[in-house]
């Protein structure tokens, strides 16, 4: 399905791409999708920061609604962050959050570029050895399009691993 764009991932990091569109095409529970229909005045002409700050909040609500603890907002490895850090049983999660206003230029989550992936995994490692933990990790993604009618949340679990 997307063999064009596997040859040009790296070998460290690399989506799980099938994971992501048998999620997408099923609806099954790897993919949880919530659209909230709200009110809202004209699009605000918030920043990015503001607008990606805002999307980290419905995350995180998003999250602990579904029975997530949450354990860090924001971590920082030197110059990479992650965005939220959360547990839910044996699994420590980090999630990427990606927030747009529209999908005119593509899903918010497939902004998660391969640079980016690397320097979660590489962060999360940190976050680990750091705390000395002994959970399973897994990183998502959690895509926010927020615009004037409604907010579209899309949750995908294992969205990429590591690679060796």
């Amino acid at each position: 399905m997307h063999s064009d764009v596997l040859p040009l991932l790296p070998s460290l990091v690399q989506p799980n791409f099938e994971a992501i569109m048998a999620a997408i095409s099923t609806g099954n529970a790897l993919l949880h999708s919530m659209f909230y229909h709200m009110p809202t005045k004209s699009q605000p002409a918030d920043s990015t920061k503001s607008i990606g700050d805002k999307g980290e909040e419905l995350a995180c609500t998003f999250l602990l609604e579904r029975g997530y603890q949450l354990i860090e907002k924001n971590w920082r490895y030197f110059r990479y962050e992650i965005d939220l850090i959360v547990q839910k049983n044996n699994s420590l999660v980090f999630v990427e959050v990606k927030t747009r206003y529209s999908d005119t230029y593509g899903e918010p989550w497939e902004a998660v570029n391969r640079a980016k992936r690397q320097k979660i995994c590489s962060s999360a490692d940190a976050f680990i050895r750091e705390r000395k933990l002994d959970l399973e990790p897994r990183f998502d993604i959690i895509s926010i399009i927020k615009n004037n009618a409604h907010v579209r949340i899309q949750h995908i679990e294992d969205a990429f691993r590591p690679e060796a």
